[in-house]
């Protein structure tokens, strides 16, 4: 089946078969253009976070108490490198203000030091 339509279209004009042929160029120029696009961001992903820094997991705990257990019980394993803690700041609704007015925060709020991140920006 296919092959009688090819043969049809083959017995077409040659400016038919010319367009055909420009058409189908082009697709697979930008399927190719895609799929390098995204292969470069799938490779570049993996060395970006191991450029900047990022740590792999975040886990955020109220209290001094809970968070020298959980660096005790982190340490502790044998499949984790390293484990870093950071001072961050809760508020709750009612607590930010902004010229005398109380701002409006959906949920709770986490203020930290953009010092004591470590990440860095490109």
């Amino acid at each position: 089946m296919y092959l009688s339509i090819l043969k049809h279209d083959l017995k077409r004009k040659k400016a038919m078969n010319t367009i055909l042929l420009i058409f189908i160029t082009l697709s697979v120029m930008f399927i190719s253009s895609s799929v390098n696009t995204v292969m470069s961001v799938i490779t570049a992903t993996d060395s970006f976070m191991d450029i900047s820094g990022a740590k792999d997991y975040f886990i955020a705990t109220r209290g001094i108490n809970a968070q020298k257990e959980l660096d005790k019980k982190l340490s502790s394993l044998s499949c984790v490198k390293s484990v870093k803690s950071e001072k961050i700041m809760y508020n709750n609704e009612n607590s930010v203000r902004f010229n005398g007015k109380i701002v409006e925060i959906n949920g709770v709020g986490v203020l930290n030091s953009i010092d004591d991140i470590g990440i860095k920006v490109f």
